[in-house]
């Protein structure tokens, strides 16, 4: 335990140095978002379950904590004065992005809530309700299908009851009718139908715990004498154990208050000392939670990184055999080459990356992080993703640089098209003058004129010819 006392510590001191914000939504699938029922009498919601989900570009970024609330919508209460009633609050804590997490099978009361008037209701969840993460808050709130047709309250009649809801209420609720005509009065109810049903869900609750219990204390001890499961995991388990027995101590003292309530054993001072300590197994239960998360996620981060560095490994290497047998064959290919070589440093960063978050992953599992070396690995880190995300950002300059360079490419051709055309002209024009030269030189000569004016001839015809020669290398 000393070992796991050490990991968890550390664990906790480097996680919040590594909180993203990341935008947060409810999953909005019939399949994530229902509940099964709602008992007006007792104004209970059965079995309600939805699903959190979050974005973000890094799975292994945790996002800062938040709060999830349910509310309760009316429309013409909402058309009215813009509100809501909230009614049930969640902590959510070390939540990933790009992740999801399923709250299921909540059974609520809603029995003391003020401000509910009789009419249709519907149930709401508002994810982030305290606007604690820094996110796009237009797709935070969603309603469940299905509707609440709320009636006036009725009331209670047991001095002693108290139930297990989000708000506790000691009051005594008394209604006389004095109505002397019974013929048509209906059967009374139990009045302590409610406190009965809520002994067998906890006597249910702790019968399955138990076993729950028994048989993982059961399935570890086989798996540490077969040698079949490692340290980290015996911590894992050990830490899912102790966070089952406080929820069973928990279910067992409400077990113990909703017996005594019924058999009136109980006073009001008594029932909130019972309530007070189920609150503190409840957050103990929910610590061990929190501390075998963490460490889930340490281990996740750990395989995944060791995964990584080998796919980074094998693409730096076919990179580098890439880049080799590459030859530039036109003036766009020194831009893909360019291209490439960018490619490798961000690979090679990244793999420099992964292998500081598998020396942090593996040290915080062992219990060998030092004082101070988290923090350090987690700078390392985030320099390295700074390094990648700037070649990241030369290979778009590089393609920004291509582009520009093909668009001048072929404004270029199609200027050349033209002043070909111009050229090929003259050229025609220029040979036409080297033949009506030549022939003017032929006849000077049959007609032997001056040697000067043959000579002059001459000349100019060899300047036509040096003329021609020049277009024709003007020509592409």
């Amino acid at each position: 335990m000393k070992n796991f006392t050490t990991i968890t510590l550390v664990l906790i001191s480097f996680l919040k140095s590594f909180s993203q914000d990341a935008n947060l939504y409810p999953s909005n699938l019939d399949g994530n978002m229902w509940f099964e029922g709602y008992n007006d009498k007792t104004r209970t919601i059965k079995n309600l379950n939805f699903m959190i989900l979050s974005d973000g570009d890094n799975s292994q970024k945790i996002i800062p904590d938040f709060k999830v609330k349910l509310y309760l919508f009316n429309k013409e209460k909402y058309e009215a004065d813009k509100t809501v009633i909230y009614f049930k609050t969640y902590e959510i804590n070390s939540f990933h992005q790009m992740s999801a997490r399923e709250i299921k099978n909540q059974t609520i009361s809603f029995y003391d809530l003020e401000g509910i008037t009789p009419g249709v209701w519907r149930i709401g969840v508002h994810i982030d309700a305290d606007d604690e993460v820094k996110e796009d808050d237009k797709d935070n709130a969603i309603l469940f299908q299905g509707e609440l047709v709320i009636k006036e309250k009725q009331p209670k009649t047991n001095d002693n009851n108290t139930p297990n809801t989000t708000n506790t209420n000691t009051n005594t609720n008394t209604n006389t009718n004095t109505n002397t005509n019974t013929q048509n009065t209906p059967p009374p109810s139990d009045p302590n139908q409610e406190l009965k049903d809520q002994k067998d869900n906890y006597q249910k609750q702790f019968t399955d715990i138990t076993k729950q219990i028994a048989t993982k204390e059961f399935e570890l001890n086989e798996k540490i004498k077969k040698k079949t499961i490692d340290s980290i995991d015996i911590v894992i388990e050990k830490l899912h154990i102790q966070e089952l027995k406080y929820k069973q101590e928990e279910t067992k003292l409400a077990l113990e208050r909703t017996t005594k309530t019924l058999d009136k054993t109980i006073t009001i001072d008594q029932t909130q000392n019972y309530i007070a300590k189920e609150q503190e197994f409840n957050l103990k239960a929910k610590s061990s939670e929190k501390e075998r998360n963490e460490i889930i996620n340490i281990k996740n981060l750990k395989i995944s990184s060791t995964q990584s560095i080998i796919d980074y490994g094998t693409a730096i290497k076919n990179k580098e055999n890439e880049i080799a047998a590459f030859k530039p064959l036109n003036p766009m290919d020194s831009f893909n080459l360019r291209i490439k070589e960018q490619e490798l440093i961000a690979l090679k960063f990244r793999l420099e990356e992964q292998k500081l978050i598998n020396e942090r992953t593996t040290k915080t599992l062992k219990g060998k992080l030092k004082t101070g070396e988290g923090q350090s690995l987690l700078t390392k880190e985030e320099e390295q993703r700074k390094k990648a995300s700037e070649a990241d950002q030369k290979i778009k300059q590089i393609q920004k640089e291509k582009k520009d360079a093909e668009k001048q490419q072929k404004k270029d051709d199609r200027k050349q098209k033209v002043d070909n055309v111009k050229i090929k002209i003259k050229l025609d024009q220029v040979k036409k003058d080297i033949a009506n030269k030549q022939k003017e030189i032929d006849k000077s000569k049959k007609k032997n004129k001056p040697a000067e004016e043959i000579a002059k001839l001459e000349k100019q015809l060899a300047e036509l010819n040096a003329k021609k020669a020049e277009l024709e290398s003007q020509l592409k």
